[in-house]
């Protein structure tokens, strides 16, 4: 057993948790937290999951996530940006790509190079048909036509015109409709204890949809009262809509990123950071005015 291993397990007992207890806060499999236990990291999905079930695992336990981290540095596997691109744009359990995506990522290479060359032909046929010596004449037929319609544009113009009365112009302009302001979700200025912060503007409503994808996801959302509008998991492929009336912010607990997508009037919500669980803060600026 390693010594993170070993002070988990301690802060576990401490407070009379078994492993199922964790697995039910943590929403963790129980094998990876035995594996977490006993330092066995070569059965976990990778290194970003490595830290990041540690740090559910120790924020579970009232542990402090950073001294944690800090203290066995050199016994918790270093992970990089690009592992967590990957591990997140899986979004498995087992860290494994699936057989057809893999085909799929063989095959773009080949694709890739097919496209260029149906580009360069199509290229070669438009410059043939333009500088070919003879693809640009024009046939007797056409000539005629040409002709014909020269002189009847000549006989045209001798005509006289009568004189078009004048226009007011302003009359004639229409009057500017004066646009309504879009509705729009950005990215507000950070608060101490939420990974995200956003505002809702030019919104006449407010309302939360919250959808479980690949998994089930846990969820709690409450209003500028702090009432708990909703509080649980959410099976995988169902969808949660909180309207929120005249509440002026929102704040919303996650506890799989992965696993849930965010809706603001409508507006996908893309996260700040790739931690979880993690803190979001949505404020309503119309109902702030």
């Amino acid at each position: 057993m390693g010594e993170l291993g070993n002070r988990l397990k301690e802060a576990r007992v401490e407070k009379n948790y078994t492993l199922d207890d964790i697995q039910r806060l943590t929403k963790i499999q129980k094998r990876y937290l035995i594996a977490i236990e006993e330092g066995n990291y070569d059965i976990l999905p990778g290194k970003f999951y490595i830290r990041a079930f540690i740090k559910q695992y120790a924020e579970a336990v009232d542990l402090d996530v950073e001294e944690l981290f800090q203290e066995f540095q050199k016994e918790i596997p270093s992970t990089n940006n690009q592992e967590r691109t990957d591990v997140v744009a899986q979004m498995h359990s087992t860290g494994e790509l699936s057989k057809p995506f893999a085909k799929l990522l063989d095959l773009l290479p080949k694709l890739f190079v097919w496209i260029i060359i149906i580009m360069i032909l199509v290229f070669i046929y438009w410059a043939f048909r333009a500088y070919w010596p003879g693809s640009s004449q024009t046939s007797p037929e056409e000539k005629t036509m040409v002709e014909q319609s020269s002189e009847l544009n000549n006989e045209e113009s001798d005509q006289e015109e009568p004189a078009e009365k004048p226009v007011d112009e302003e009359q004639d302009q229409p009057e500017e409709e004066e646009k309504t302001p879009e509705v729009d979700l950005k990215v507000g200025e950070a608060e101490s204890g939420f990974e995200g912060v956003y505002e809702l503007l030019n919104a006449d409503s407010f309302e939360v949809e919250i959808e479980a994808v690949n998994s089930k996801t846990w969820v709690r959302i409450t209003n500028d009262n702090e009432e708990k509008l909703f509080e649980g998991e959410i099976p995988e492929g169902e969808k949660r809509n909180i309207p929120l009336k005249d509440s002026s912010f929102t704040t919303i607990r996650i506890g799989s990123i992965p696993n849930t997508i965010i809706k603001v009037n409508g507006i996908n919500l893309e996260y700040q950071s790739e931690d979880f669980p993690q803190n979001i803060k949505i404020i309503n600026k119309q109902a702030e005015q």
